[in-house]
């Protein structure tokens, strides 16, 4: 809104308000189960508002990308500055991170699901047939 009122309504700014409107049908349609509601059978396969909500949102992330690349074309605006950066991430930075949160989000699912088994009374491995009176097997 702040843009809105300051800098007026230029191009980039006209996809902001068709993305945002896209995503706010995005989100009634949703929520409001408009066709499948209203004309029961009719669209049960093709155009339900799980369908629609998916396809308004694409829209929705296709204009954000249209401003960005808008505002990053014109030179009066503080996007310039990113055109005199040295450097970018190289894909192996990109992929070092990638591979590290991978082996994070792993090792901290594995251990949450083992501290679960053990409070609710499953064996951590989920395939052991050992019998221990503490716990109780599936």
């Amino acid at each position: 809104m702040h843009r809105l009122f300051t800098s007026g309504l230029d191009e980039a700014m006209v996809y902001h308000i068709i993305s945002t409107v896209c995503l706010t049908i995005a989100v009634v349609v949703y929520l409001s189960d408009f066709p499948q509601r209203w004309f029961s059978g009719t669209f049960d396969i093709i155009g339900q508002s799980h369908q629609l909500f998916h396809v308004l949102s694409a829209l929705c992330c296709y204009f954000d990308i249209l401003a960005v690349e808008q505002d990053m074309r014109a030179s009066d605006r503080h996007w310039s500055v990113l055109s005199v950066q040295p450097d970018t991430p190289s894909l192996l930075h990109v992929s070092t991170a990638a591979i590290l949160l991978i082996i994070f989000s792993y090792k901290f699912a594995s251990r949450c699901l083992q501290s679960h088994g053990q409070r609710i009374g499953i064996c951590p491995c989920l395939c052991c047939k050992q019998t221990d009176p503490k716990m109780k097997y599936q």
